[in-house]
C-alpha cells in the first residue's frame, strides 16, 4: 500500500466492508461453531482495514519514503573476544546505531500502533483501541493460543467497526492536511 493513490486504499476497504457483510449475513443463518467462523473471519478483514488505515494515517504524517525510528538499537559488524573474558557468555564488542523501519517496507502492525502514539496522531484511547484490535487479528497464530478459539460475535465485529470509523476520521484529517 505504501506507494498506492487513496483510491485504491479505499477501493480495498470497500472491498472489505463488502466481504465483511458477507460473513455476517451467513453468520446470521447457523448457529454455533459456524457462527463463530463467519464472525472471526469478519472480525480479521476488519483487522486488515484497521492495520491498513493506520499505515495511511502514518504515510500522510512521514511520507511515502518516512521512516520509523523504533527506539531500539542495533548492533552489526561484532568482534568476539577471547573466551578468557567469560567462561559462561560468548562476549562481543560491536558497533550501534538506531533501528529505523522504512514504512514501504509495510513494517509490523505494533510498531505502526506504537509510532502513531509517538507521533501524537493517536491518543492514547485510540492507540488502545487499536491495540485491541491487533491482538485480536493476532490470534490468527494459532500456534500461540492456550485454548480452543471459538468465541466471535457480531460484538467483536461491531467493536472492531467502531475502531475503523473513528480511523477513518483521523484519515480524513490527516489527508485534508
Amino acid at each position: 500500500m505504501s506507494s498506492h493513490s487513496p483510491d485504491v486504499l479505499h477501493a480495498n476497504i470497500e472491498w472489505h466492508i463488502e466481504l465483511i457483510a458477507i460473513q455476517i449475513s451467513h453468520a446470521k443463518k447457523v448457529k454455533g461453531r459456524a457462527r463463530s467462523g463467519y464472525y472471526k473471519m469478519a472480525t480479521i478483514l476488519g483487522a486488515t482495514i484497521v492495520e491498513g488505515l493506520v499505515h495511511a494515517i502514518l504515510q500522510n504524517k512521514l511520507g511515502i519514503d518516512g521512516v520509523i525510528f523504533t527506539g531500539k538499537k542495533i548492533s552489526y559488524d561484532c568482534c568476539e573476544l577471547p573466551k578468557r573474558f567469560s567462561e559462561k557468555e560468548q562476549l562481543a564488542i560491536c558497533k550501534r546505531k538506531d533501528e529505523k523501519i522504512e514504512l514501504k517496507k509495510n513494517p509490523d502492525f505494533a510498531v505502526l500502533n506504537n509510532t502513531c502514539l509517538k507521533e501524537r496522531l493517536f491518543s492514547k484511547e485510540v492507540f488502545n483501541r487499536v491495540e485491541d484490535v491487533r491482538k485480536t487479528r493476532n490470534k490468527i497464530h494459532i500456534q500461540g493460543l492456550d485454548h480452543i478459539d471459538r468465541s466471535y460475535t457480531n460484538n467483536n465485529v461491531e467493536k472492531i467497526a467502531k475502531t475503523v470509523n473513528r480511523l477513518v476520521d483521523l484519515y480524513n484529517r490527516s489527508h485534508n492536511n
